[in-house]
């Protein structure tokens, strides 16, 4: 388990420069102590295979261009991750009998059964920490980190 103590240090900015990109830095530095690579697997989670299966358990059938706008990356990336997720028989891709030109998407069970054990395990992970967090933290927290999305989703749109 992490030291919980919080330190002056973790919270103080060099008045020369702008507090925000310092706290950018921080936060980076900070995720990058407790698991090397963490924010490039999360990356990598909300770009693959999960975000797909996960997308797909929730959508039923769907058209590559769909998950290529959800997920903000180009068709080719799309196509190569669906081609992964059929060959594991995660996925199956079809011919739209009604448009000949679209490919439809629809997750198979055996990839919804893994969407659900993916999506228990980080629901677990998740309650774990907080359980450590204890309730006061974990209240500041989701309510810091509401600010945060909103003001982060402010500065996308």
């Amino acid at each position: 388990m992490n030291d919980n103590t919080t330190h002056a240090s973790d919270f103080a900015f060099d008045a020369a420069s702008d507090f925000a990109f310092d706290a950018a830095v921080r936060l980076s530095e900070i995720i990058k102590q407790y698991k090397p690579g963490m924010v490039e697997e999360m990356l990598k989670r909300f770009k693959g295979e999960g975000f797909i299966l996960a997308f797909l358990s929730d959508g039923g059938v769907l058209i590559p261009s769909d998950l290529s706008a959800e997920m903000g990356v180009s068709s080719a990336r799309i196509a190569v991750v669906l081609r992964s997720l059929e060959s594991k028989g995660l996925v199956t891709r079809a011919t739209d009998e009604s448009d000949h030109r679209r490919v439809l998407v629809s997750i198979t069970d055996a990839g919804r059964e893994r969407a659900e054990t993916a999506v228990a395990e980080g629901r677990s992970n998740v309650e774990r920490a907080f359980r450590e967090m204890g309730e006061p933290d974990t209240r500041e927290f989701l309510r810091t980190m509401r600010l945060f999305l909103d003001s982060i989703s402010k500065a996308t749109h």
